[in-house]
Parts: C-alpha cells; sequence; structure tokens
C-alpha cells in the first residue's frame, strides 16, 4: 500500500476470521506494511468545544472553551506518545487561592485576597515585585485592575482618580446672574456644588463680584475652597487646582448689560480651559 502524505502506518496482523477456511485467503491479501490504522501527523485544522475529543489525532490541535479537572482554558496539541493534552498558551488566572492543577510555566495569577501578582515558574508560583503597587506612588490597592472591573470604581472614576481634581472633567449646577441693581458690571450667583469624575464633590457658597472693570474676567474655582475667584488673566485659571467656571465681559456702555458665559461642565469634546474670546 502507498504511504498516504501526513500519515503514519502503524503495524498489525490479521489473527483471525469470521470462519477459519477464510483466514488463510484474508492473510494472502494483508498490506506488507501491515497497517492497523492511519495516524495524521501534523496539526491539522483548530477546533474547539468545552471538552477534548475522544479519538484525538497525534499532534491535533484543539481550543478548550471552558476549564475542566486538570486543564484551563487556552489551545492544547494532542501528544500520542504520551496520550495527553499539552497546553501551548499561556493564562492570566485570579482568585482567592492558587491554582494547582493544569499549570505550564509563564501562567500568570492575581491573588484577590492578598491584592497581589504571581507567576508560575514551573514548581512553585513566584511574587511578581514588578506588579505590586508598591512600586507606584500614590497608587492604593484599591486602584488595582480588577477594582476596575468588578470592584469599587465605575471605569470612568477610576480613571479620573489618577488626576487631580481640577484636570478631571466636572460638571457644575453653579447659576450666575446679573446682580440685581447693578446689571452693567456686576455679577451674582447662588450656593452650588462641583461634582467631578472621580466622583467627589466641591460645595461653593453663594456671592457676587461687584463693580468689575471693562474687559473680559474669568470666574474659577480653586480645590479646597469654598470661594470663587475672578481674574483678568487666563492664564491664571489654567492650573492643577483651578478650573474655570464663567467668563463675563463688560463694555464701557452703561446701558449694557454685563456679559454672562457660564461653564456647567468640563468635558472631552468642548472643554471649558480651551473657550475664550475669539476662539469661537
Amino acid at each position: 500500500m502507498k504511504q498516504i502524505p501526513r500519515h503514519r502506518h502503524v503495524p498489525s496482523d490479521i489473527v483471525e476470521g469470521p470462519d477459519d477456511w477464510l483466514l488463510p485467503y484474508l492473510r494472502s491479501l494483508r498490506d506488507p506494511n501491515k497497517i492497523e490504522r492511519s495516524v495524521i501527523e501534523g496539526p491539522g485544522p483548530l477546533l474547539e468545544g468545552d471538552a477534548f475529543p475522544t479519538e484525538p489525532e497525534d499532534r491535533q490541535l484543539f481550543r478548550l472553551t471552558q476549564d475542566i479537572t486538570g486543564y484551563h482554558k487556552g489551545v492544547y496539541r494532542y501528544d500520542l506518545a504520551t496520550d495527553s493534552w499539552v497546553r501551548l498558551s499561556t493564562i492570566h488566572l485570579w482568585g482567592s487561592s492558587f491554582p494547582t492543577e493544569g499549570l505550564i510555566p509563564g501562567d500568570t495569577f492575581y491573588h484577590t485576597t492578598q491584592d497581589k501578582h504571581y507567576y508560575w515558574d514551573g514548581t512553585q508560583w513566584v511574587f511578581d515585585a514588578t506588579k505590586s503597587h508598591g512600586q507606584l506612588t500614590d497608587v492604593g490597592a484599591d486602584d488595582h485592575h480588577a477594582k476596575f472591573t468588578t470592584g469599587d470604581h465605575a471605569g470612568v472614576e477610576h480613571l479620573a482618580s489618577f488626576l487631580k481634581k481640577a484636570i478631571q472633567p466636572y460638571n457644575s449646577d453653579i447659576g450666575f446672574a446679573p446682580k440685581s441693581g447693578d446689571e452693567h458690571d456686576s455679577i451674582s450667583w447662588a450656593a452650588g456644588t462641583i461634582k467631578f469624575a472621580d466622583g467627589g464633590t466641591q460645595a461653593i457658597n453663594a456671592g457676587s463680584f461687584n463693580d468689575l472693570a471693562v474687559g473680559t474676567h474669568y470666574i474659577y474655582f480653586t480645590v479646597g475652597s469654598a470661594t470663587l475667584s475672578v481674574t483678568t488673566v487666563y492664564s491664571d485659571v489654567i492650573s492643577n487646582i483651578r478650573g474655570l467656571l464663567c467668563m463675563v465681559g463688560v463694555v464701557s456702555d452703561t446701558d449694557e448689560q454685563i456679559f454672562i458665559q457660564p461653564f456647567y461642565s468640563k468635558g472631552l469634546n468642548i472643554i471649558a480651559d480651551v473657550i475664550a474670546v475669539k476662539v469661537l
């Protein structure tokens, strides 16, 4: 029989037949290569499922889609010599206790109770100091990536927590209006609250600015202060502890009311910090 490409012939012999008189005839027809079965050599197509095939071919590839006893999800290759499935790709695991089965060198593990990373060196789990929070300044255990997806922070709040307050997106419910009785060059506001993207808030007291000079003025908050400030220099507003809440304009014509442009939010599209005279 001609050898089939990518197949390996396993020898056998015909030892019995349906009837004694037919046995010599069957033996005369046997293939000199004594084929018992033809085994495919090579990876073949990549199949997948939640359990391994029951009659795999040598070096057959298979993607396991769920953990089973002694095996974790991943891509495996069947080894006929050892009659076992060998995982080819490393994986990331997590939980409150260390896995003990189905591991290969390079697998990583996040211990949710210890809040630490480990990797499997082939014999034991080794603490991975490069992923320890102790290597980062001002980052606590609650800032771990696992917390980002399943813990105390929502996604936006988690990312924002790495930024200083005034750099974060924020919303304001503070209402500005011309001051009653002096609408030409004075402005007032009611008490309100600024809410930051990390979930924090800052209360702002009611107040006013009176008899402002002709020109453009910028009203801003300072992190940690309940009192607003005003300046005619826009760069004074740009800081990681200060944020713009309102822009006002006063003209020389006393019959004209003060111009007020409040900014109720700072986000990713139109940012209050870059809105200024002659920009829009």
